[in-house]
């Protein structure tokens, strides 16, 4: 449970702790920020891959078989962490090569998200808490 005084919505940049590899985080590095804007959070779930920590430990992110799932927003990181981005940006290449429209989909509003933020120079400070 989020402690009292924190605000939510969490809104903001939060050290991402990788549990388990998975090809998003190949370069993933302790330390590396991810960026939230959430007010609810996973609690005890099996599939946990990273979490994140905000007064309390919370999923940041899933995997259950070929599917995956983060609480954080990529789009926003090209101008802070751009090789986490495009790693995530590039499973779902790979995913959009071994599959059929989802994926394309998905693909698409990715590659505009991460142009936009890419070509808006967005480049934002952690916050502290």
């Amino acid at each position: 449970v989020i402690p009292t005084g924190l605000k939510i919505p969490h809104i903001g940049w939060n050290a991402l702790e990788v549990c388990r590899q998975h090809p998003i985080f190949r370069d993933v590095k302790p330390g590396d920020c991810v960026y939230f804007v959430h007010s609810y959070y996973g609690a005890n779930c099996p599939a946990v891959i990273a979490t994140a920590e905000y007064g309390a430990e919370l999923t940041a992110a899933v995997r259950n078989g070929n599917v995956c799932g983060v609480q954080f927003h990529p789009e926003k990181m090209f101008g802070f962490n751009p090789q986490v981005a495009q790693a995530i940006f590039d499973f779902f290449i790979k995913k959009a090569d071994e599959t059929g429209f989802l994926y394309r989909l998905l693909l698409l509003l990715f590659y505009c998200c991460f142009s936009f933020y890419r070509n808006h120079n967005f480049r934002p400070e952690p916050s502290s808490k």
